[in-house]
């Protein structure tokens, strides 16, 4: 085993592309096992905003109203969780630790199935954080196209969700979306046989 130190002296990082969504480097020097290390450190200790409570209304549709909300709860959304505080179990939902949505659909009677997509979520601010906190940020599923569920004609699905800041340590929701993976790097270097 490597100490710490030694690991720290042999290892080098050289940043190879970054956008607003990704980061790409090199990790040079180090064990494969160090960097898988890495990667499920990050999948379970970054911070991450997921719908945690739900309340539903209506739902008159084929899926139960567990798996809608697990459903849901699975969808990455983009928002920075470093703007939100963790909520304590004797804390209630506020502008402070969660963001509220809703989804309100009804599927009209000459429709004989309505897809219901991430896009039909939509943000309710509280205490004006549109003005304030997300100023200039689009609250938002990662994508639009994420499909939850299909309903049929007269059904409907009248619910409110929060989302809440977590680690993907306590649930799965939590864990960032493909944050990091890793891919071995060969190199090969060709000799000329002298024979």
């Amino acid at each position: 085993m490597v100490p710490l130190d030694e690991l720290i002296d042999q290892m080098k990082i050289e940043l190879i592309a970054e956008t607003e969504d990704t980061l790409e480097f090199d990790l040079i020097g180090v064990d494969v096992s160090v960097a898988n290390a890495l990667r499920r450190i990050m999948l379970s200790n970054v911070p991450t905003m997921a719908i945690e409570t739900c309340e539903m209304y209506q739902n008159t549709g084929v899926i139960q109203d567990e798996i809608l909300c697990h459903r849901l709860c699975l969808i990455p959304f983009s928002v920075d969780p470093d703007l939100f505080d963790f909520r304590n179990s004797d804390c209630g939902l506020n502008s402070n630790n969660s963001l509220q949505f809703s989804l309100n659909v009804v599927c009209p009677q000459e429709i004989k199935c309505m897809p219901i997509y991430s896009r039909h979520l939509q943000w309710i601010p509280r205490n004006n954080e549109e003005k304030h906190k997300f100023k200039n940020i689009n609250v938002r599923p990662v994508s639009e196209d994420i499909l939850i569920t299909k309903i049929g004609p007269g059904q409907e699905i009248d619910m409110f969700m929060y989302l809440e800041k977590g680690i993907g340590a306590t649930h799965a929701k939590w864990s960032p979306v493909c944050v990091a993976y890793y891919k071995l790097k060969s190199i090969l270097q060709l000799q000329k046989f002298k024979g």
